[in-house]
């Protein structure tokens, strides 16, 4: 979910790397072409240092490199640290690696710095969604309610949600820190065994519990011992893993091309 630049020309550079990552198949010409049309922007300054840095974080996360992509878009951060297009950004790429903490700690700084700012207000309650914050998306929800009565496309589906969630979180007694260690661990498992997440999805189930699903670049075969591995670092770490609500998982990344919108969990 990129927010959109006043530069027309770099907006398209960052609509065809994102179609690029959406393909599921890296492109190392097509990406290198949109390296070339990045830096010829750079050159002739038609783009501000943090805009660079962003878009450069887009690119190497189409390249699937998560430390080259982080890194960026934290300079971009740290050179235009209340910029809400540039904040909204790099919460995009740190959504697509399932940076848990990376991405609350933003989504709170973007609430504090743009309280009535719908866009940025969008954003939040989309991403805090993503990752099972359900307490921050309300509080942003909220916000945005008190600026206007319209739902927009991206907000309306999730307000069912997020009607319910306080139930939920009585049910199963679980925070939203709670949730965000617990992906965290599972992330850093997935990681500790020299895989990457590129993407993350959502499988609600009737019952109100959810399947959260991890997807790496991997097959079924190394998915399965992942999960595994994900299992034995929830148990070893937490007391209580809160599985009668979430079962976290990994799927291998080429899976998002056959599963259906509603097990995508776009909601």
């Amino acid at each position: 979910m990129a927010a959109p630049l006043k530069n027309l020309e770099i907006n398209q550079i960052i609509l065809d790397i994102a179609a690029e990552m959406d393909a599921f198949q890296v492109n190392d010409l097509k990406l290198r072409q949109l390296g070339r049309a990045i830096e010829k922007q750079w050159e002739s300054k038609s783009i501000s240092p943090a805009e660079f840095h962003m878009v450069k974080g887009f690119l190497a996360a189409a390249k699937h490199d998560r430390a080259s992509a982080i890194s960026a878009v934290k300079n971009a951060l740290q050179l235009a640290p209340r910029d809400s297009v540039i904040q909204a950004n790099a919460l995009s790429v740190f959504a697509i690696f399932c940076c848990v903490y990376d991405a609350i700690e933003l989504m709170e700084r973007m609430l504090t710095d743009h309280p009535d700012d719908k866009s940025s207000l969008t954003h939040i309650i989309v991403h805090a969604c993503d990752f099972i914050q359900y307490q921050l998306a309300s509080r942003a929800l909220k916000r945005y309610d008190n600026l206007s009565s319209q739902a927009v496309s991206e907000v309306g589906p999730r307000r069912s949600l997020l009607m319910s969630a306080p139930k939920m979180a009585e049910e199963h007694n679980f925070t939203d820190s709670d949730i965000a260690d617990l992906i965290q661990t599972a992330v850093e498992a997935v990681r500790g065994e020299g895989c990457e997440v590129f993407r993350t999805s959502r499988t609600h189930i009737r019952d109100g519990s959810l399947i959260y699903n991890l997807h790496v670049d991997a097959d079924t075969m190394v998915c399965a011992h992942l999960n595994f591995d994900i299992a034995d670092a929830l148990v070893e770490k937490f007391e209580d893993t809160k599985n009668g609500f979430i079962t976290i998982s990994c799927r291998p990344f080429n899976d998002m091309k056959t599963m259906r919108p509603l097990e995508k969990e776009t909601i």
